[in-house]
């Protein structure tokens, strides 16, 4: 990926891992060219380090989630991604995003929603005391070694985003609070209600964790 050189040290593995896994999702049929994709992808990550410059705190993880957070439904186009596929030729019809999906890029994890009233759950996670490499080659996952398995009808509310509004919409105000009725994440419920360790595909190259509901 040529943006490598300016994405920070300290946000390359999850915003690189949010990422391709948010092209594994636009391209989960693999209909479309891939160089168009992976074009599609260095303009996101190329968008979103711009996005969340200054607004990254490894120290509070939780500070400015709602502000990081990309979010799609029925009403809501996310602005990275409409301005990635302005920038990569693709149009945002042809992606095969879930009609709704939030997804949280944070430091030491990435985690998604895929409807609006399921719990969210881990797509990779790194350890804070492992130092963030310059090469992220050997810890983030490339487009070849993630798994790219369709959601299931019931989880993903149908394929189609064409039914969605024209405009974009950006989410939340940048207060850098965390709080957002939509993004906000720290109403996770208790550990008693997440996948299990036996449910759980992980990818141990890559310390990643994946939702079994996406490897059907």
């Amino acid at each position: 990926m040529a943006v490598l050189s300016s994405i920070p040290v300290e946000m390359r593995d999850e915003l690189l891992a949010g990422v391709e896994y948010i092209k594994t999702l636009a391209n989960r049929f693999q209909n479309l060219d891939p160089v168009m994709v992976d074009l599609f992808g260095e303009k996101l990550a190329e968008r979103l380090c711009q996005k969340y410059t200054g607004h990254w705190y490894p120290e509070k993880p939780m500070k400015g989630q709602a502000y990081r957070c990309i979010r799609i439904n029925r009403h809501d186009r996310d602005e990275s991604i409409l301005e990635a596929c302005a920038h990569s030729g693709l149009k945002y019809h042809e992606l095969t995003l879930p009609k709704e999906m939030t997804l949280w890029i944070d430091p030491y994890e990435v985690s998604c929603r895929l409807r609006e009233e399921s719990y969210p759950y881990t797509v990779a996670k790194f350890d804070p005391r492992t130092p963030h490499l310059p090469d992220p080659s050997s810890r983030v996952p490339n487009s070849s070694c993630v798994d790219c398995s369709t959601p299931t009808p019931e989880e993903d509310s149908s394929i189609a985003s064409s039914s969605l509004p024209s405009s974009p919409s950006l989410n939340g105000e940048d207060s850098d609070s965390g709080i957002d009725v939509n993004c906000d994440r720290t109403t996770t419920p208790p550990m008693s209600c997440s996948p299990t360790e036996e449910h759980i595909w992980r990818n141990p190259a890559v310390n990643q964790v994946r939702n079994p509901l996406l490897e059907r």
